[in-house]
């Protein structure tokens, strides 16, 4: 079976207030076949907060959504694939509106979701896929998760 490229753990997701459930629940099974339990916390919360903030995109911004042809704008998706030692999660929505890193002030709701993907993942960054909506990534190494365990 030489040439054969396997599928990349992926989840397709309805847009539910469940749905980040789900995606930990996918992110916990696939890290932990992989043996990397060392990211399992850390890429529970990422992916968590990834997939509250697509839903979010898809719910403010459906025109934005219409004709994506990479999905559906009431689904989000998620997978992951290693890249040497680190892992790379990817969430996908159908609004082409980028993710913005912000500063809330202590009394906002939220806001803080991004914050945390940027202190815990090593990188991250977003891109718009030809087909349509746009990809949040970021990349996660023991490194993070360790350097976040001694601050705690």
């Amino acid at each position: 079976m030489t040439g054969v490229i396997p599928r990349r753990p992926y989840l397709e997701l309805s847009v539910f207030p469940t749905s980040p459930y789900y995606a930990r629940m996918h992110v916990q099974r696939v890290l932990e076949g992989w043996r990397r339990e060392d990211l399992v916390e850390t890429a529970q919360l990422v992916v968590s907060e990834l997939v509250s903030n697509a839903i979010k995109a898809n719910v403010r911004h459906p025109a934005c959504s219409e004709g994506a042809a990479h999905g559906s704008p009431d689904h989000v998706w998620v997978d992951l694939y290693r890249a040497g030692a680190a892992v790379v999660l990817r969430v996908w929505d159908a609004s082409r509106t980028p993710p913005v890193l912000r500063s809330p002030d202590l009394d906002d709701e939220g806001g803080r979701g991004l914050c945390l993907v940027d202190m815990l993942a090593s990188s991250w960054g977003y891109y718009w896929p030809a087909p349509g909506g746009k990809i949040v990534w970021c990349t996660l190494t023991a490194a993070e998760s360790e350097t976040r365990d001694s601050k705690l």
